[in-house]
């Protein structure tokens, strides 16, 4: 039994599948016999041929399909739909993947996060990525925790070399950043002290120069230097409140209270 529906799109599913397994048309034809209805070389090439548009389409048997559709392991109806259908539909398949390993890995990050700023909470991380001097036990526990944390990373056997060699310094920036979590905004109120003492310092150079009476093009400079410094300055003070607010919307959490 011959049919001329989808003969087209059947070669040019065969030409690509045949492709991918990187036979020859001898090496199909063996193929199909193993599966139990051998297809000439010569059978494959015009069916091939039938799924380019300049040249006419062959016949092709239910037989030789069913067999095909055997040898590569796709269903009929898949062998019968266009390459183009297949293809967007494959690009979906791809993207809903992509899209749940991406989920995936930032629930992973935060994660990680979450716990590396559980543990600074818990062993007393300092400004300066410095331990407590008084407790020798708490400096022991934390660096050990960042240092199997790295080991595990880098000697995980079922990650790619290369996704370990991209994010392993990645991921211990993460952890020590969980761990200095719960000092954040005395960090960058600190920060910000330390940012108005030198502005205060460069206005009193402003100062200092104005009263000495320098050249108009070192006081225009001055100016400028310390105008845009005050504008930076109240950009950190603004972002500071900003920060503040966002992470008392989003707490997290040990032992019931906000780190």
């Amino acid at each position: 039994m011959d049919f001329w529906g989808g003969a087209a799109d059947v070669g040019l599913r065969v030409a690509r599948l045949r492709e991918q397994q990187g036979w020859s048309y001898r090496e199909l034809e063996d193929a199909t016999d193993g599966a139990g209805h051998r297809v000439s070389a010569s059978v494959l090439f015009r069916i091939e041929r039938g799924g380019q548009e300049e040249r006419p389409q062959q016949k092709i048997s239910v037989d030789d399909l069913v067999t095909l559709c055997r040898v590569f392991d796709v269903r009929p109806d898949d062998m019968l739909t266009s390459a183009e259908i297949l293809d967007t539909r494959e690009g979906d398949r791809i993207l809903a993947s992509l899209t749940a390993a991406a989920d995936a890995y930032w629930r992973g990050a935060q994660g990680v996060f979450h716990a590396a700023a559980e543990a600074g909470g818990k062993f007393g991380r300092r400004i300066g990525r410095t331990w407590h001097d008084s407790d020798a036990r708490e400096k022991e526990v934390g660096e050990y925790i960042l240092n199997r944390l790295a080991h595990d990373i880098r000697e995980h056997e079922q990650v790619h070399p290369s996704v370990t060699r991209m994010l392993s310094s990645a991921f211990t920036e993460l952890v020590q950043a969980g761990f200095m979590y719960p000092t954040r905004r005395v960090q960058r109120v600190d920060e910000l002290k330390s940012a108005r003492r030198q502005l205060a310092e460069a206005e009193a150079e402003l100062a200092t120069s104005i009263a000495r009476d320098d050249d108009e093009a070192t006081l225009k400079l001055a100016r400028s230097i310390v105008a845009t410094a005050t504008e930076l300055v109240a950009a950190g003070e603004a972002l500071h409140l900003h920060l503040n607010q966002w992470e008392s919307d989003h707490p997290i959490e040990s032992g019931g209270e906000e780190l």
